[in-house]
């Protein structure tokens, strides 16, 4: 797993090794040899000396003993003199002799040069490398281009279309059940641990692609056909066994799409006030998509988090009108807002204070504005419902307007915000886990300067934490 230039780069190192003990194997080889030969031309020149020496000696080592002594042979010269027989000692051509001399002297000169110059060592190499070219080369059987090729595969040809349930959870468990066993079960019976909720449960196509959200600002990309297939009663699988997310870490969001080429966006907000608009082109699933999330948003701080997602179109009319927990509202065209890179922060949402934050925010279409209605919980347990139509329209990264009245002692501070047309049922959350329903045809439309009305004992049922929007109270039975 190490680039072209490294593979060859190193292949080129090991060639040069090779060769570099190749060389020295054979100069001293050569070398060896011109020894022997230098030996046997001053025998030829003195044999008649040699041979008398050799005869008088008691044996083969004493006769070398003689030869080294008396006339400046060096052992193996010596030694392959004595091993001669004879008849070949006597017919030794010295002309062959000089002429293989001359032949390993020039080969010698050639060997050290090379062990002595890179230039040549690498022409050597070139030399070798053209040889085994013009020996086993064939030619290029792929084609280089300048432009990237996309492998398009018929998912229909490999995944059979069919129709299942799909549940995720909050805290990151997935599954897909069939129709005829999430059909089959309690309302209640989905198999999730106590405490974990559902974010995103719909009848889907197994071709269907989901996208899920983190509070960290991570997506999550996930095929319906990808997720393992259990009964509706069964918890399915975490994400944590493919996927190592934070302790912390929560989903907050799920998309599907049909075809990963929609031309629609992705606006992401912030609570430490930071927006922006992603393109989901800009948000493809890589290769590593099964055992890694990919960036939606970067995060400023550490404990930063992704409040909410929604989808949108590129050339989308919505406006938006933000929250922040010291009761500041500001409400911007999300036009204002611009399209940014998946590794990018985005731009300033709301000019918070140094202790403010954003508590969520609002989308509506300018026709709508009159209708909605806003429904606050503060951290005193007061809930509030107001006109939407109340927030004046500014520009984006203003402080917005104050949508309660500042008390000195005690001031309320929103905790939890919902927006609904009228007559709704609310569920409000403690943080003592207590769980309490507001029917919103119970209190009155207030302004902007007032706190509303007190719901929760925060001493008995605790701090309120969340507030969700239930069903319109005409449609309940």
């Amino acid at each position: 797993q190490v680039g072209l230039k490294r593979i060859l780069s190193s292949y080129l190192k090991h060639e040069k090794e090779v060769i570099t003990k190749r060389t020295k194997f054979d100069l001293n080889k050569a070398e060896n040899r011109l020894e022997i030969i230098q030996g046997l031309i001053h025998a030829m020149d003195i044999l008649d000396q040699v041979i008398k020496t050799i005869r008088a000696s008691k044996n083969k080592a004493n006769a070398k003993e003689n030869l080294v002594a008396k006339f400046k042979f060096t052992d193996r010269q010596a030694e392959a003199i004595v091993s001669l027989q004879l008849y070949r000692l006597t017919n030794t051509d010295v002309d062959a002799l000089v002429t293989e001399q001359n032949a390993l002297n020039k080969k010698a000169a050639q060997y050290k040069k090379l062990l002595s110059d890179k230039k040549t060592l690498e022409n050597e190499i070139v030399k070798e490398l053209k040889e085994v070219r013009k020996e086993f080369g064939n030619p290029r059987r792929t084609k280089i281009s300048q432009e990237d090729s996309k492998i398009k595969i018929d998912e229909k040809a490999l995944v059979a279309d069919e129709q299942v349930r799909v549940l995720i959870s909050k805290d990151g468990y997935l599954k897909r059940s069939s129709i005829r066993s999430w059909q089959s079960s309690d309302e209640h019976e989905n198999g999730l641990p106590d405490g974990d909720e559902v974010i995103y449960e719909k009848t889907l196509s197994t071709l269907t692609n989901l996208y899920l959200f983190t509070n960290k600002g991570s997506v999550i990309y996930r095929p319906v056909h990808e997720l393992i297939e259990t009964k509706w009663k069964e918890t399915g699988q975490h994400l944590s066994q493919e996927i190592g997310l934070d302790t912390d870490e929560q989903i907050i969001r799920v998309f599907s799409f049909d075809k990963l080429d929609e031309k629609v966006n992705f606006l992401m907000a912030t609570n430490d006030g930071y927006i922006k608009q992603l393109q989901l082109a800009n948000l493809q699933p890589t290769r590593t998509y099964k055992s890694r999330a990919m960036t939606a948003i970067r995060m400023k701080k550490a404990d930063s988090c992704l409040l909410r997602v929604d989808v949108v179109k590129p050339d989308s009319k919505d406006e938006i009108i933000l929250f922040t927990h010291r009761a500041y509202a500001v409400r911007y065209d999300i036009s204002e807002v611009p399209e940014s890179g998946a590794k990018a922060a985005g731009v300033k949402s709301v000019n918070l204070k140094d202790d403010d934050y954003v508590v969520g925010y609002v989308l509506a279409q300018p026709k709508y504005i009159d209708l909605l209605h806003v429904g606050l919980i503060t951290q005193r347990g007061a809930f509030k419902q107001f006109k939407l139509k109340l927030v004046n329209k500014v520009s984006r990264a203003k402080r917005g307007v104050m949508v309660l009245r500042e008390l000195k002692t005690k001031p309320h501070r929103i905790v939890a915000i919902t927006s609904y047309g009228q007559n709704h049922t609310l569920f409000l959350t403690t943080s003592s886990d207590r769980h309490m329903e507001i029917k919103t045809n119970e209190f009155p439309l207030g302004d902007r300067y007032s706190n509303g009305s007190f719901v929760v004992d925060t001493t008995v049922d605790g701090v309120p934490t969340r507030l969700e929007l239930g069903k319109p109270i005409n449609d309940q039975k």
